[in-house]
């Protein structure tokens, strides 16, 4: 969470985050706990508001095609929702 913080206001550490290429609008957030790394997938939605789609520990360089998708469809789903609710507000 603190790494998100300092990226929000534009305090980020060197390659803490960055936009993955070719995966819309996917941001990627990488961290280290006790030596261990991990990445965060997550993407801007209306506005202000941050949403991780999915987080995986780190083993390897690129991020595994799996992990990319299942990121994508996630957000795919959360976009798709919101413009349901966003036509039929709730009464």
């Amino acid at each position: 969470m603190e790494a998100i913080g300092r990226f929000r206001h534009g305090e980020e550490r060197p390659r803490e985050v960055k936009k993955l290429q070719d995966c819309k609008d996917l941001w990627e957030i990488r961290v280290q706990v006790e030596g261990d790394a991990f990445r965060a997938l997550f993407f801007y939605d209306l506005g202000p508001v941050c949403v991780c789609v999915t987080a995986i520990q780190k083993k390897q360089q690129r991020l595994p095609k799996p992990d990319r998708e299942r990121a994508l469809e996630r957000m795919a789903t959360w976009q798709e929702e919101g413009k349901k609710r966003r036509k039929d507000p709730p009464t």
